[in-house]
């Protein structure tokens, strides 16, 4: 299986609108970078998480991104997954003690491995590779 990135600049950006007036807020932007959307939740406070594939600087990998919003705009983006390889699919879920848990893959053409982290008390646990995978199954 192999992945092709179209480079295109992609700006990730945020509407929300309200069910009371149903009007939609202004765009608030996430990432200027070339980036795909992963996955977002609310925690138990109504703070808005966000994790995203975006390209670090201008190269060809593509790592995690993770980012909170708590009402009119996004703090900086920080780099979850730190990784050589292309990183993607992230997926967030919020647990009963409103810990933040994040899964992701990264690829290469030799392998794809399965990493999660968690937020919890305002830091990110350091990602646990849980699953290596050979992709010589082709």
């Amino acid at each position: 299986m192999k992945f092709k990135f179209i480079k295109i600049l992609l700006i990730l950006m945020f509407l929300s609108t309200t069910v009371f007036t149903g009007q939609w807020s202004v765009p608030a932007v996430v990432c200027d970078r070339p980036a795909s959307i992963g996955d977002m939740i609310f925690d138990k406070n109504d703070r808005l998480h966000l994790v995203f594939s975006g390209q670090v600087n201008d190269t060809s990998i593509y790592d995690i991104f993770y980012t909170f919003s708590d009402g009119d705009s996004f703090a900086i983006p920080i780099n979850l997954s730190n990784s050589q390889k292309i990183s993607y699919e992230a997926k967030l879920v919020v647990d009963n003690d409103n810990v933040i848990h994040a899964v992701w893959e990264d690829y290469d053409e030799r392998q794809a491995d399965l990493f999660y982290s968690y937020y919890k008390n305002g830091k990110w646990s350091v990602p646990m590779n849980f699953w290596n995978g050979d992709t010589s199954y082709k």
